[in-house]
């Protein structure tokens, strides 16, 4: 053991002196205009070194010989790095055995998504080549130290079985091991009551309306998310019997539902039972108590069901728990509960005791619930407790009700002071690029993709333009201008680096990185391009010379300082780390790497500050910058926005860097949280006084397994949006079962609710797995259309199943009108649920007419790299609550507002330059005044209350990935302004497909079987 020791500590010392004496980042006190260094992730490396320190336990003789060895090597990806599928490695060693030394050297391949190397080692001692094999396991995400490292173990069966036994750790690799969360769950509260429960027997009928009580709850689960995702092994037929056997007790009729099992009935009932259950409590032992204490107590017991269990539950939808259980939560409401009841003087303590007792019972209801909720979705990260638990109808049918549910849900507020404008289709290249020149102190680009390549392999247009044509130009200017205004913006990009990787995107960043010296080499035909940019970067370079005040600084600071100030911050996020794996995302695989979850947000903004509400502004959207999100093809939505809601991006923004390993005082500058000044609100007011009266705020999905909040918003408004309310909900990703659910159980309450996916040939991702999931859920949502009409328009509610195939350019407006008019007449329901003034349809026949005499023809960035169809990216939704449609869009200036909506649009078309979006707006004005005030003065007041709106802006799409992996982000806004984007649904309604029956679904998106059809099940997670 002593030798072991002599021979091994000497090693470890020395590794031990390597990582102390490792280069820590540069902590600069200095402001940014003077000199200080702007942290940036940049490029993972391409090559990556590591050092290895183990015990040889050498068995080439009878007796075996332990030593140690250390050893230094370097790896480099041969295939995508993002995937980790194979790569080479080559090592350097020394060891000593038994007090013989020896070194050599290795060559290996290597599998890190496997663990996996193997490959020959060279012994200068034995001189000789043996194979080895080797594993790695991280023991922890993140790896050993917090750095990466991995347990080690090295195989040699030529050697007598010989093996080594140590560890690896990263080299030059400053974000090895932080860049993802280090659990993968959330850990709910512990479950252990803190006090002995009391014995309380209820009398039989206080039994009796519990058991009711317990009912209710079972119907509430089963409306609010009914089950959608069941195995096809039986075929469709087996789904169909199941509907037909909940149609049957949905028309049972009893003491408790007179009217049948509706959700609307069950909900009644489940809250009048819980009202005549708190009464019995409340009078126990004295039949002449106070009535109102009843009333009292169930009030109190459904806000804290609501705060305290409830809301904290849903809170992680999306996400893993540990102690999955909603007992860990009840225990301060029973506590609180308790508290408030001993407060009321009114109450016995047989009363309280029974109060206490009916609270218990109906959280161990709630609970059990939960359990069959998990027993029904297979997945704890799938279960919703339903609202309803807590809420009644009346709870949440006007917009301050909804609006008060959504921020206590996500912890943030609606603001007002916001200015908004939708952006349609590639309007977001040219808004992206006007925001970059137009940049005073900073700009963040954090999006998914900056296109190098397009889709024929050649180097990409709408990169190039956003590199040279907005970034180059914006720094040339700015350096003009330094002597003068003594700043540079800083220029961020936020780039997940699973797309860019694919897409090349090194090609325009690591110009951006480092402009004044990169050389640029394009392909022949490219040379124009090239040519450009060698002519952009001289007229960068002399505008530096030429500056008094950056020569100043060049010769305080160094050329470090002036290459850091001269470029745009790159940080590649969540680079590829195979220490972060998870045994909890496929059934069967042991410790998948966290590789397939990426950040999918796209948001552009700049000069955000809390010092002034109303500055800078940002774009949400599902865009990336590329050809392929560009041009006639392809069908996707922003929202460019300005106010206080914008604030809170620094926060995420400074957030994400956090998560990748940045240190608080490595945030760059205009990153860090500023206070707001005392006179922030009336700076709002001023912000409203002038126009800008939007109410919006911002929710996030974190990447890999944070906080979800765009999740818990959604499910907010789809599960509790009021009778008679219509939902616009298309997306190009639509595979969510349990999102799905959650439609059809507004459906059932009573709204109109219209899911839109593209067929095959419109689908972005058109991958099987993909398509196969999404036509499975959309036979049963055809299914479910056509057995459970009945109930579902008994109820006044409405679900047609939408597919979006076409093959009319996005921006041709001449043939989608005429598809309009024509849906229209061809499906009689779109009349009542856009109830237009009749003059509505002839205006969009004028328009049409107008502008075939006038030959409007629309004008592209670029033309597609490859032959397709329009692709439906539609990342926008829409809710209307009843009242709001049958008083608002009646109304007859509709006609003219059309009109010149259209027309304006067709202006932005047919543009070859710049066409600010915000145009729009002032183009529609008049129009949009007089509606509002015609209908402002035919509201009641009843009717005023119940109107409710909200748009949502953003990148998640209804799928699994979206819900439980990604980073997504969603830009939410309430109140009437959502009506911005009204006339937009109406277009993708009205050119919409809309089928009746699976032989019409299968046509449009085709049905899988076998084995395509197990591995789209399989793989629903990650598509």
């Amino acid at each position: 053991m002593n030798r072991v020791i002599d021979q091994f500590v000497p090693l470890l010392i020395v590794v031990l002196l390597l990582m102390l004496s490792a280069p820590a980042p540069a902590q600069n006190p200095m402001l940014p205009d003077q000199g200080e260094y702007i942290k940036s992730m940049s490029f993972p490396p391409v090559w990556k070194p590591h050092f290895s320190l183990a015990m040889v336990a050498d068995r080439q003789s009878e007796q075996s010989n332990i030593g140690a060895e250390i050893n230094l090597g370097v790896y480099r990806d041969l295939m995508n790095p993002t995937y980790g599928a194979l790569g080479i490695v080559g090592e350097a060693y020394i060891e000593t055995v038994d007090n013989i030394g020896d070194g050599g050297l290795r060559l290996m391949g290597e599998s890190r998504f496997f663990m996996l190397k193997m490959g020959a080692d060279y012994s200068f001692r034995n001189e000789e080549f043996d194979f080895l094999l080797s594993f790695a396991l991280p023991l922890q995400r993140g790896g050993l130290f917090n750095r990466g490292g991995q347990l080690r173990i090295d195989w040699f069966p030529g050697r007598g079985h010989s093996f080594n036994i140590g560890f690896e750790i990263p080299i030059a690799q400053p974000y090895a091991g932080k860049t993802r969360a280090k659990k993968d769950h959330v850990m709910l509260p512990s479950r252990k009551s803190r006090a002995p429960e009391s014995i309380f027997e209820p009398s039989e009928e206080l039994a009796g309306t519990l058991s009711n009580i317990s009912e209710a709850m079972t119907w509430i689960s089963i409306f609010t998310t009914p089950f959608l995702d069941e195995k096809r092994t039986e075929g469709e037929k087996h789904f169909i019997e199941k509907l037909h056997q909940m149609k049957s007790l949905m028309a049972e009729r009893n003491d408790y539902f007179p009217k049948g099992r509706t959700f609307e009935g069950v909900i009644e009932t489940y809250h009048r039972e819980l009202e005549r259950a708190f009464a019995i409590a409340a009078a126990y032992g004295n039949s002449n108590g106070n009535p109102d204490n009843g009333i009292l107590i169930t009030d109190k017991a459904r806000e804290l069901l609501l705060d305290r269990i409830i809301l904290p539950y849903d809170r992680s939808l999306g996400q893993r728990k540990k102690r999955d259980s909603l007992l860990g939560f009840a225990n301060d409401a029973k506590h609180e509960f308790q508290s408030w009841t001993e407060m009321n003087r009114e109450l016995t303590p047989i009363q309280r005791q029974a109060a206490l007792y009916v609270f218990h019972r109906i959280i161990l209801m709630m609970e059990d619930q939960r359990k069959r909720l998990l027993d029904r979705w297979h997945d704890m990260r799938l279960v919703w407790i339903p609202l309803h638990y807590a809420l009644q109808l009346e709870d949440h049918d006007t917009q301050s009700e909804m609006d008060a549910i959504i921020e206590k849900a996500v912890k943030e507020n609606f603001t007002g002071g916001n200015d908004i404008h939708y952006i349609i289709g590639e309007q977001f290249q040219w808004e992206l690029a006007r925001m970059i020149l137009e940049t005073e102190n900073y700009h963040v680009l954090w999006i998914h993709d900056f296109a190098g390549l397009n889709g024929k392999g050649e180097p990409d247009f709408i990169g190039y333009s956003i590199t040279v044509r907005a970034y180059m130009r914006a720094l040339i200017n700015r350096v003009k201008a330094y002597d003068d205004t003594g700043k540079i913006p800083v220029y961020m990009m936020f780039l997940d680096t699973l797309y860019p990787t694919l897409s090349n995107s090194r090609l325009w960043l690591a110009l951006l990185e480092d402009p004044l010296n990169h050389e640029v080499e394009l392909p022949g035909e490219f040379d124009e391009w090239e040519e450009t940019i060698r002519k952009t970067q001289a007229e960068l370079r002399t505008a530096v010379e030429e500056s008094k005040a950056l020569q100043a600084g060049l010769e305080a600071y160094g050329s470090k300082w002036l290459r850091n100030k001269i470029k745009v911050h790159v940080n590649m996020t969540n680079p590829p780390d195979f220490t972060f794996r998870s045994a909890n995302l496929f059934k069967y695989l042991f410790w998948v790497p966290d590789i397939v979850m990426i950040d999918h947000r796209k948001i552009s903004f700049h000069d955000v500050t809390e010092i002034e509400p109303g500055k800078g502004e940002a774009i949400y959207t599902g865009m990336g910058v590329g050809e392929h999100f560009s041009g006639a093809t392809w069908d996707d939505r922003a929202i460019l926005v300005r106010g206080p809601a914008l604030v809170s991006l620094k926060d995420k923004a400074r957030e994400l860097l956090l998560s990748q390993g940045f240190k608080a005082n490595e945030i760059p500058a205009p990153l860090r949280s500023i206070p707001k000044p005392s006179n922030y609100g009336a700076m709002i007011s001023k912000l409203e006084a002038k126009g800008w009266r939007a109410s919006a705020m911002q929710v996030h999905n974190l990447t890999g397994y944070g906080q979800k909040d765009s999740n818990v918003a959604k499910g907010i408004l789809y599960t509790l949006m009021p009778k008679g309310s219509q939902l616009y909900i298309p997306d190009s990703l639509w595979n969510s079962p349990l999102w799905a659910g959650m439609l059809v159980g507004s459906a059932f309450r009573g709204c109109r609710v219209f899911p839109i996916t593209p067929a095959f040939e419109n689908a972005p991702s058109d991958g099987v797995p993909q398509m196969s999931r999404a036509n499975e859920l959309f036979a049963r949502l055809v299914i479910i259309q056509d057995v459970l009409r009945e109930e579902i328009e008994s109820a006044g509610g409405m679900l047609k199943v939408g597919i979006y195939d076409l093959d009319i350019d996005v921006s041709d407006k001449i043939s989608r009108v005429d598809k309009i008019i024509e849906n229209f007449d061809r499906y009689d329901w779109l009349k009542t649920v856009f109830p237009f003034h009749p003059s509505v349809l002839d205006s969009l026949r004028s328009v049409s007419e107008s502008m075939k005499q006038q030959g409007f023809k629309p004008i592209f960035l670029t033309e597609d790299a490859v032959d397709r169809k329009p692709k439906l990216h539609f990342k926008s939704q829409l809710f209307i609550s009843g009242e709001a449609v049958s008083t608002l869009i009646p109304l007859e200036g509709w006609a003219d507002l059309i009109k010149d909506y259209l027309l304006a649009r067709g202006e932005q078309l047919t543009s070859e330059s710049y066409v600010n979006a915000k145009r729009l707006r002032a183009q529609t004005f008049d129009n949009v005044r007089i509606i509002a005030s015609q209908w402002d003065a035919s509201l009641t007041p009843e009717e005023d209350e119940k109107t409710i709106f909200y748009l949502t802006v953003g990148s998640h799409n209804m799928d699994y990935r979206g819900k439980i992996m990604d980073g997504e982000t969603m830009y939410v806004v309430s109140d009437t302004y959502s009506t911005v984007g009204y006339l937009d649904f109406v277009n993708i309604l009205g050119v919409t497909t809309w089928v009746e029956s699976i032989e019409e679904l299968n046509e449009l998106l085709p049905e899988y079987g076998g084995f395509w059809y197990k591995v789209g099940r399989y793989l629903k997670n990650a598509v």
